[in-house]
């Protein structure tokens, strides 16, 4: 993998990372649900992202 396989990636993840944290703020969820499920978007964005690069 090339830096622009990382970077596809890594831009993915944290887009699909922050929309979730906003949609679970959103949605009145605490903090912690909303840290946790940004979290667990940051790893489905980088497969997301990985699946679109290769």
């Amino acid at each position: 993998m090339n830096a622009k396989t990382f970077y596809v990636i890594g831009i993915v993840a944290i887009t699909v990372a922050i929309l979730i944290f906003l949609i679970l703020r959103l949605l009145d969820f605490n903090d912690t649900t909303s840290i946790i499920g940004g979290i667990s978007g940051a790893i489905v964005g980088a497969v997301i992202g990985y699946l679109i690069k290769s």
